[in-house]
C-alpha cells in the first residue's frame, strides 16, 4: 500500500511538470536574476560615509558645554604647572638646607652658577654643589665628570663621583682643590688617573673673614 501512495505522488509530480511551458520556465528565471540584481554581493565595497547624509551642526547647548570642558582643561594644566614648580621648590629647599654652606653661609651664593675652563680640546665645566661635566669644543653633548657627593675636606676639597662609566674602566669622579680668588673661576683641569679628574677651583667664598681673623687675633 505504501510503495502505491508513492508511486502515485511520484506520477501527481511529473503531470506538474508536464504542464509548464519552456516561456515560463525562463520567465521564471528571469525574475530570480531581477531579485539577485537588487540585492549586491557581500563580497562588493559598502561606502561607510554616505556623502548624502546630512550634516547635523552641534547645539548651543553642546558648544557651551565644550567650551567649559576646554576652560576646565586649561585651568587644570595652569594649576598642574603651578603645583610643579612648588615641588621643585621645595625638593629645591630641602636639598640646600642638607649642604654645608658653612657657619656663616658663604658658600651658599656658589650654589646654582657654573664656571667653564678651555683646556685642549675639551670644555671642562663645574656647578658647585652640583655636578662637573666634560664637551669637545666644538661638541654638543656632555660627559658627566661626577655629581655632588659630599666635602672631601671641611670647606677646601669638595669630591663629585658616579659619573659617566669609562670604556671597560670605573665611572668618573673629580677632586676639586678649592684656593681664595678674587672672582668665581674654574683655572685648572687634569686627569692624574684614568677616569680620575682633578680640577682647582677660586672662589672669594674660600678667602678668610679679615673680621673673623681680627677676633681670633683679639683672643690669643
Amino acid at each position: 500500500k505504501e510503495r502505491e501512495e508513492k508511486e502515485k505522488l511520484g506520477h501527481n509530480e511529473v503531470v506538474e511538470g508536464e504542464g509548464e511551458k519552456p516561456d515560463d520556465v525562463v520567465e521564471k528565471h528571469g525574475e530570480d536574476e531581477d531579485i539577485e540584481e537588487d540585492h549586491p554581493s557581500v563580497d562588493e565595497p559598502i561606502d561607510e560615509f554616505d556623502d548624502n547624509v546630512p550634516f547635523v551642526p552641534f547645539s548651543d547647548e553642546d558648544n557651551k558645554i565644550f567650551d567649559a570642558s576646554r576652560e576646565a582643561r586649561q585651568k587644570y594644566e595652569e594649576i598642574k604647572t603651578k603645583m610643579d614648580d612648588i615641588d621643585r621648590q621645595i625638593t629645591d629647599a630641602e636639598s640646600f638646607s642638607n649642604l654645608d654652606f658653612g657657619a656663616d653661609f658663604a658658600w651658599a651664593p656658589l650654589k646654582g652658577k657654573c664656571v667653564e675652563l678651555e683646556s685642549g680640546e675639551y670644555v671642562y665645566k663645574l656647578c658647585p654643589f652640583d655636578k662637573c661635566n666634560q664637551k669637545e669644543k666644538n661638541g654638543y653633548s656632555e660627559t658627566n665628570m661626577g655629581t655632588w657627593k659630599s666635602w672631601e675636606k671641611p670647606h677646601s676639597s669638595m669630591k663629585y663621583g658616579d659619573g659617566t662609566t669609562c670604556w671597560n674602566g670605573p665611572p668618573r669622579s673629580t677632586v676639586v682643590d678649592v684656593h681664595c680668588g678674587d672672582e668665581d673661576a674654574l683655572v685648572e683641569a687634569s686627569e692624574p688617573g684614568r677616569c680620575e679628574y682633578h680640577f682647582i677651583f677660586r672662589t672669594p667664598a674660600a678667602c678668610t673673614d679679615p673680621d673673623a681673623e681680627e677676633v681670633v687675633h683679639s683672643e690669643l
